[in-house]
């Protein structure tokens, strides 16, 4: 009972995020592709998802999981904190390594 109503709360944050942010979003994560000098095929096949799910993450439809966002990161030689800002995750107040 407690993980579904953990579970809702998140998807609800998610939810009013790409609400406020949609646009943004959009643009920034295939910003950071497009410099990195990756299409779309060759990030999905170093992130190991397909390209339909950098798709809908470039058009704020849904966000990876953590593991994933590691490994967005990391193809794209950005910081995960860099990850959340293209995806519309306020992160600013985070404590830095």
């Amino acid at each position: 009972m407690i993980f579904q109503e953990s579970r809702s709360k998140v998807h609800e944050l998610y939810f009013k995020m790409t609400n406020e942010t949609g646009s943004q979003n959009k643009a920034n994560l295939r910003q950071l592709r497009e410099n990195a000098g990756l299409t779309l095929a060759e990030l999905s096949r170093q992130v190991g998802v397909s390209d339909r799910n950098i798709w809908d993450w470039e058009k704020g439809i849904s966000i990876p999981r953590l593991d994933r966002a590691v490994a967005l990161a990391r193809a794209l030689n950005v910081s995960l904190k860099e990850i959340c800002r293209a995806m519309g995750i306020e992160v600013e107040d985070l404590p830095s390594d």
